[in-house]
This record gives C-alpha cells, structure tokens and sequence, in this order.
C-alpha cells in the first residue's frame, strides 16, 4: 500500500464509540482525506485515504477514480477479512458452550442459556433437575466412550419426551453435561 502513492489510515472505536485509535497507518498522515465510517463487533470503523503529495497533484479524473477503486478494494477486503472473524467467533463461542464428546450444552452454555432467558423475560420461572447415571464410568469401561457419549445423547432425547405439550408447560428445555452427569432444566 506505500508503494502506491496514498496515504491511509485505518481505525477504530472502543465499545464507547468515542475516540479513535488507529490500527494501521501509513508514514504520511493523510491531508483532506475520504473517509468511510462503518460499524462491526460492537465498534465503528473508519478508514481514509489521500495522496501522499495531496489533491492538488491528482488533477485528473482517472487519477480520482483510481483512488476510490483502490479504496473500494480495501473496504472489500476489510469486509472479508471481518466477516472470517465473525465466523471463527462464532465456532469458538460454539466450542466453549457445547461438551464436544456429546454436543450436550456445558455449564457455561447452560448459564448463558438460562441467562438469556432471564434477560428476555421469558423464564419466570425454573426447575433444575440433576440425574446420576449409575456406574456410568462401567458403560464407558466395557463399551467404550462412544457408547457411552451415545448413551448420554439418547438420555438427553428421554428426557424431551417428559416435556409433552400440554402436560407441563415447558418454555425452553436444555440439556447440559456436567463432567459425568448430565443436567436437565
């Protein structure tokens, strides 16, 4: 990008949408720059570029819309390279709320579950039920932990049928795995 003849700078704001810092510059500050502002991941994003000798040496046209192609292709690859971090987020929150051996909710996933619902105004109330599967450790000892990972997510499938429509009023259910036990909201 210094190669190019711009000067640029890109930043961003805190989750307090007050003050800028700048992430990436180049050696020049850019004089009378264009800017554009965009939101993402809580903050606002600012970005602005201008010619290293300034306008008054870019009198043409073609020099003007080379300028916005080549911020138009900055802004494209910025987008990209925000939304590939959107989606490895979102993996990882996966991965930190789910027991990866079942796909189960772990604790974290049950409170931020159980949270949410809080926050809503959809739970009032709640009831928390804790099952202990007797020797557990002999089902993963004799049959190997797939097995018992499966017996685990079929136990999870038993307990959804105890939430019938009609019979209890089940807002939400959620099956969470506590090291080896299983807990039932």
């Amino acid at each position: 990008m210094d190669k190019s003849g711009l000067a640029y700078r890109l930043e961003k704001t805190g989750f307090s949408y007050n003050d800028y810092a700048t992430i990436l510059e180049s050696d020049i500050a850019p004089t009378d720059p264009v800017s554009y502002t965009f939101s993402y991941g809580g903050c606002q994003w600012r970005i602005q570029l201008a010619p290293r000798e300034g306008w008054r040496v870019m009198g043409s046209f073609g020099a003007a819309a080379a300028l916005g192609l080549v911020a138009l292709f900055m802004l494209t690859a910025l987008t990209y390279i925000l939304l590939i971090m959107h989606d490895k987020q979102k993996g990882l929150r996966r991965l930190a709320m789910t027991d990866q051996l079942t796909g189960l909710l772990n604790r974290h996933g049950l409170e931020a579950a159980v949270k949410a619902k809080l926050n809503d105004g959809q739970l009032q109330q709640a009831l928390f039920v804790q099952l202990d599967i007797d020797e557990f450790k002999l089902i993963n000892d004799i049959n190997g932990h797939q097995v018992g990972d499966e017996a685990l997510r079929h136990l999870d499938g038993l307990c959804h049928l105890f939430g019938r429509p009609g019979r209890w009023k089940i807002a939400a259910r959620r099956i969470a795995r506590f090291g080896y036990g299983t807990l039932h909201s």
